[in-house]
C-alpha cells in the first residue's frame, strides 16, 4: 500500500535538489512514492532526478519541456498520485527523518482529511534574516482539533506545513490555479481549510524551509492580492460563508506600478469594502494601511502623484512593520 505520495515540482534547484531528496527518500515512513515534475529545469536538475530515480524505485520523475509554473506541476503530481495522502514540498528544502511518519500517523489515528504541523525551521544566512521571517500570525498550544477559519485566518499558508488525504482532494475538486504564478499555496491551503469544520495541527518534527533570492516567495507580493481574488471569488463559488475569514493579505513589498495592477486591486477592495469592518481584527496595520490607500484612490493617476515610487508606504517608514499586529492564538 502506498501511505503517501510527496509531490515535488523542480525548477533549476540543481544545488539543493541532493539535500531536499536525501531527505524525502530517508524518512522513516514506509510505503511512499516520491513524484518529481521536472519543470522545464534549464541546469543539471533533470540529470540529478533520473540519476536518483535510476537508484529507487519509489522516485519517479516527469519532464515538462518547458516551464509550466508550480500550480500545473502540482496538479500533475496529485493527478498521478496513488498514495492514501498526500503531501507537497519544495525542492529547496528538506524535512527531519521522521517528520512524514508523524504527519501520517496523525492522520490516520483520528481518521483526518488534513493535519497540518506548525513547527518549521527557517533556514537563514545570518539570524537578521531569520528574524524578519517570522511569521505574522502564530497559533499556541497544545496539538489537537481547532475550528477551521482559526486555521485559515491564523495559520501560515504554505502548502508544506499540511498533509492531505488524497480522496478529500479528489472528492472536492481542489486544484492549485495555474492562471497566477506565485502565491497559490495561499489559494488552495484556505480553500481547502473551510471546506472542512475542523482541522488537527500537531507540533511535530520540523519542516527546514530555505529562504533564498530569485525563489517565488521572493517576487513582489501582488501575487498574495491576485490569489486572495481567487480565493474570494471561489469561497463565493462554492457558498463558503465569507463572514469573519480574512479575504487579503499583502506585505510591505507590494508595488503597484500599472493602471492594471491597481484596477484589480481597487476592483477587489471596492467588492468587500463592506465585509472590512466587520474583520478589522483580522489585519495588519500595513494591510490596513493598504486599504485604505487604495479605496482612497479614484484612479491609477491619482495613485501616481500620491505615490510616485508606486509602493504606498514611503521605503523608510518599512520599519514598521515589525511593529504590526501579531495575533496569537491559544488553546482549542
Amino acid at each position: 500500500m502506498t501511505t503517501v505520495s510527496v509531490i515535488i515540482p523542480v525548477h533549476d534547484t540543481e544545488k539543493f535538489l541532493g539535500q531536499c531528496l536525501a531527505s524525502v527518500l530517508g524518512q522513516t515512513l514506509t510505503g511512499l512514492e516520491v513524484i518529481c515534475i521536472d519543470d522545464g529545469s534549464s541546469d543539471a536538475s533533470p540529470a540529478l532526478l533520473d540519476e536518483a530515480a535510476a537508484c529507487d524505485g519509489r522516485l519517479r520523475v516527469i519532464h515538462f519541456d518547458k516551464n509550466g509554473g508550480v500550480s500545473h506541476a502540482r496538479n500533475t503530481g496529485l493527478a498521478l498520485a496513488t498514495g492514501k495522502y498526500v503531501y507537497f514540498m519544495d525542492a529547496d528544502d528538506w524535512l527531519d527523518a521522521d517528520y512524514l511518519e508523524a504527519m501520517y500517523a496523525a492522520c490516520e489515528s483520528n481518521g483526518l482529511d488534513q493535519a497540518v504541523n506548525f513547527n518549521y525551521v527557517f533556514e537563514q544566512e545570518t539570524p537578521l534574516e531569520a528574524a524578519a521571517c517570522e511569521s505574522e500570525f502564530t497559533i499556541k498550544g497544545a496539538a489537537g482539533f481547532r475550528p477551521s477559519p482559526q486555521i485559515a485566518n491564523h495559520a501560515r499558508c504554505c502548502t508544506w506545513m499540511r498533509m492531505y488525504r488524497r480522496e478529500f482532494l479528489l472528492g472536492s475538486g481542489l486544484s492549485f490555479p495555474e492562471e497566477i504564478a506565485a502565491s497559490e499555496d495561499l489559494y488552495f491551503s484556505k480553500i481547502a481549510e473551510l471546506l472542512q469544520k475542523n482541522v488537527y495541527t500537531l507540533y511535530g518534527p520540523a519542516y527546514h524551509y530555505r529562504s533564498r533570492p530569485g525563489s517565488l516567495s521572493k517576487r513582489n507580493t501582488f501575487d498574495h492580492i491576485s490569489a486572495s481574488r481567487l480565493f474570494y471569488d471561489e469561497l463565493r463559488r462554492r457558498g463558503i460563508s465569507t463572514t469573519g475569514i480574512k479575504l487579503f493579505y499583502c506585505e510591505p513589498l507590494l508595488t503597484i506600478d500599472s493602471a492594471e495592477k491597481f484596477g484589480i486591486i481597487a476592483s477587489f477592495f471596492a467588492e468587500i469594502k463592506p465585509l472590512w469592518p466587520k474583520s478589522l481584527h483580522l489585519y495588519t496595520n500595513f494591510e490596513g494601511y493598504c486599504f485604505h490607500a487604495v479605496t482612497g484612490c479614484r484612479s491609477f493617476e491619482e495613485w501616481c502623484n500620491k505615490y510616485p515610487s508606486g509602493k504606498p508606504m514611503p521605503h523608510y517608514l518599512r520599519s514598521i512593520r515589525k511593529k504590526d499586529k501579531v495575533c496569537c492564538v491559544s488553546g482549542n
